[in-house]
């Protein structure tokens, strides 16, 4: 009888065994399958060192476009009397400025004012003295070299106001071209010296970023742009457009050998 104790007692201690070794197969099982998709994940990494640079690429163009306002102020007892001033003069600059070739199409309305006019002595009360008319065209002139001339028949015909000159290309699209390959050359360039400093070898372009959009324009003033700020002149009026900074930025990653 104690021989069967015995034999039974060994029994359960190897089906214990048995048991604690198969649930720590199970238990361990999930490690082994973490390490293998870690291992999956980094063979991935390598593949994306590369060095980044940024290029400027600048070109200078000159502006073939002038924009500018010019217009009247006029003042009169009554707002009819003050408008009815404004509108024959106005009349008469378009007429004056289409002459000389300006199109319908680039001659715009870019403000129109009524205010009346105030006149303040010493402590008293203000005193209502008129109104005043304020109207402004905007002309967008494609003949730079006609832009004095321009002004100077505005101011003949009766404008009073002129100013906010500005320049700028009808078509930039060759300008921003130009720029774009001239920053590509400048990235290529630092990356070259980067590899060279680096002791390391430099592969082809994986990424390229352009930043700016459309390439803002920057003026380089080099011209007189303030013949303008009275009218009429008693001699030519001279504008002149100087030079356009045409500038492109990019950002380019290149991979290392």
């Amino acid at each position: 009888m104690s021989k069967r104790i015995v034999t039974l007692w060994i029994a359960g201690i190897c089906a214990a065994l048995a048991l604690v070794a198969v649930a720590t197969i199970l238990v361990r099982s999930p490690e082994k399958s973490s390490t293998a998709q870690a291992q999956t994940s980094t063979t991935l990494q390598p593949g994306l060192s590369g060095v980044s640079v940024q290029g400027i690429g600048t070109v200078l163009v000159k502006p073939d476009v002038v924009k500018l306002t010019v217009g009247v102020e006029e003042r009169a007892t009554t707002v009819t009397e003050a408008q009815k001033q404004a509108a024959t003069k106005l009349e008469a600059i378009t007429t004056a400025v289409k002459d000389l070739g300006v199109k319908p199409e680039d001659i715009a309305t870019l403000s129109y004012n009524i205010r009346p006019n105030y006149v303040y002595n010493n402590q008293q009360s203000p005193r209502l003295d008129g109104y005043i008319v304020n109207s402004q065209l905007s002309l967008t002139i494609r003949d730079i070299p006609k832009a004095g001339a321009i002004i100077d028949a505005a101011g003949n015909a009766g404008a009073n106001l002129a100013g906010g000159i500005s320049f700028t290309l009808d078509n930039n699209t060759e300008a921003v071209k130009q720029a774009r390959q001239a920053a590509m050359v400048d990235a290529k360039s630092r990356a070259e010296q980067l590899a060279q400093a680096g002791g390391f070898g430099l592969g082809g372009v994986v990424n390229v970023t352009e930043f700016g959009g459309n390439a803002p324009l920057a003026v380089v003033q080099t011209g007189r742009t303030d013949a303008v700020a009275a009218a009429p002149v008693a001699a030519s009026t001279v504008i002149e457009g100087g030079q356009f900074r045409v500038v492109v930025n990019v950002q380019v990653i290149y991979a290392i050998k």
